[in-house]
């Protein structure tokens, strides 16, 4: 008796090493390694034994076990898009992928997300059980709502996303046609893939172009004719694509720390003392209705973005050139309504 309950662990075992892709086939051998060690049996784990436990499973009927034919080195993987899962998926493991998928999808290379979709199948079937209504109600009682307008996405090619994730995955060149942003012209660029960014409804590629050692921004959808070359792409030494985020976003300004005084008012108040600019930020109440902010935050195009949205609530009192800026831009708008009504 205890000989077959050991022999069906291992062969449990066994299932689990196997992948759900057939480009993550798996040997005999590392079969070997990985059930070691986890199976309490008085009778080894071997390849031969292994490969008597394939070929039972097979047998059986119930176990679709693939493998690529080859005599040495035969690389085996679980031929069906459902899962064989030991235990079943939890409930709470099912809502988090339920909520998970809208969210994350959109970041994953299409060769991932068809492995991952298996999951959210399997997740999608856990969440009409009976015993999960409660979790399964879960998903329509939450909702991510955006503070400001979103644009619909800008359209892309999914040859072309295909491409670029491909390229940024493996780690390869990815040869483009790209239009620029002004003009129609179009010019055939050889990219080195750093990083993707999305960024109100516009999906970015960040890579060095050849010949050009800084890295830059381009958007998927002014690309087409995408081709993933052979190439390892080479990545320039020390680049972070946070840092890059936070020093090459700041374009048109120069990223660098400033003491930003704003006077507020309004419902702007309150929302910047539950939602603060940065550590370490004070508000003091003025006698004429204004509240006066004080933060150390970084000089960048967003910041301008932010205090121009603010309309008549903010006004800028320091730094002096963050506040010429926004009164040039503000002064500049008025300038046009003035010449409509004129």
């Amino acid at each position: 008796m205890a000989r077959d309950v050991y022999a069906t662990v291992r062969r449990l075992r066994v299932l689990s090493c196997l992948p759900s892709d057939a480009a993550d086939g798996i040997t005999v051998e590392e079969i070997v390694r990985r059930v070691l060690g986890q199976v309490h049996d008085d009778v080894p784990v071997t390849a031969k034994r292994v490969r008597e436990d394939l070929k039972y499973l097979s047998e059986v009927g119930h176990f679709p076990i693939a493998d690529d034919g080859r005599v040495r080195d035969r690389r085996l993987w679980w031929d069906s898009p459902t899962l064989f899962q030991v235990p079943q998926m939890g409930v709470d493991t099912a809502l988090t992928f339920a909520l998970m998928r809208d969210q994350v999808s959109p970041l994953l290379p299409a060769s991932v997300l068809a492995s991952v979709r298996r999951h959210f199948q399997r997740a999608d079937e856990t969440l009409r059980l009976p015993s999960a209504r409660r979790a399964a109600a879960w998903k329509h009682k939450v909702r991510i709502v955006p503070r400001h307008l979103e644009p619909i996405p800008a359209p892309v090619d999914p040859g072309v996303m295909e491409c670029v994730y491909q390229a940024l995955l493996e780690e390869r060149m990815l040869e483009v046609r790209y239009r620029a942003a002004r003009g129609s012209r179009t010019r055939v660029h050889t990219l080195a893939p750093l990083g993707l960014l999305f960024r109100g409804g516009v999906t970015e590629l960040v890579a060095t172009a050849q010949g050009q050692p800084e890295p830059a921004r381009f958007h998927l959808h002014r690309m087409s004719g995408a081709c993933v070359l052979e190439r390892t792409a080479p990545r320039p030494r020390g680049f972070d694509l946070d840092r890059f985020v936070e020093e090459g976003l700041a374009f048109p300004m120069d990223g660098s720390p400033i003491e930003l005084v704003l006077d507020i008012r309004g419902d702007r108040v309150r929302e910047l003392t539950e939602t603060r600019l940065a550590r370490g930020q004070t508000i003091e109440p003025l006698d004429d209705g204004w509240s006066r902010l004080r933060a150390r935050v970084r000089n960048t195009d967003r910041l301008l973005r932010w205090i121009l949205s603010c309309g008549r609530t903010v006004r800028v009192v320091a730094p002096e050139a963050v506040r010429s800026e926004v009164q040039r831009h503000v002064l500049e708008a008025a300038s046009y309504y003035e010449a409509a009504a004129t």
